[in-house]
């Protein structure tokens, strides 16, 4: 079978409503982890630098039980400014909203919305077009 997507995935909460599940690569997810502005703002949330991946989502996981905590921005590739933005100041005015709220630079972050949607379409596609072969858990996206 073809593999479409570079994408693993990690439940993190199940509800009576649903399970919220983080589809990502687990490439971008590395490099994401080990910036070190991301690093360092995670260690104050008990993220260790040099946790691996899968210690860094049951740790997410388990602060996600309580509540969705603002730092899943940093695992969704959002840019740690706009994060740190959202958690210090939060009656700061946003320049824009789209998958988050965008309080600096605006041109990039409307480029990765951009980006995002597209992926989100190819993903749909491909589950409307060929149910029976996408895969989740691979690695190409």
């Amino acid at each position: 079978m073809k593999k479409y997507f570079a994408l693993d995935y990690y439940e993190l909460k199940e509800t009576k409503n649903g399970v919220h599940i983080l589809f990502y690569n687990k490439f971008k997810m590395k490099e994401i982890l080990k910036d070190e502005k991301n690093s360092t703002f995670l260690k104050r949330f008990g993220y260790a630098p040099n946790n691996t991946i899968q210690e860094n989502l049951e740790i997410l996981r388990g602060r996600y039980k309580i509540v969705c905590p603002h730092e899943i921005g940093i695992f969704l590739g959002y840019p740690i400014s706009d994060v740190i933005d959202f958690i210090k100041c939060p009656n700061k005015k946003c320049l824009t909203k789209g998958y988050w709220k965008v309080y600096n630079d605006l041109e990039n972050a409307e480029l990765l919305f951009e980006s995002y949607d597209r992926v989100k379409i190819k993903i749909m596609d491909s589950i409307i077009n060929n149910p029976n072969k996408v895969i989740v858990g691979l690695n190409s996206l």
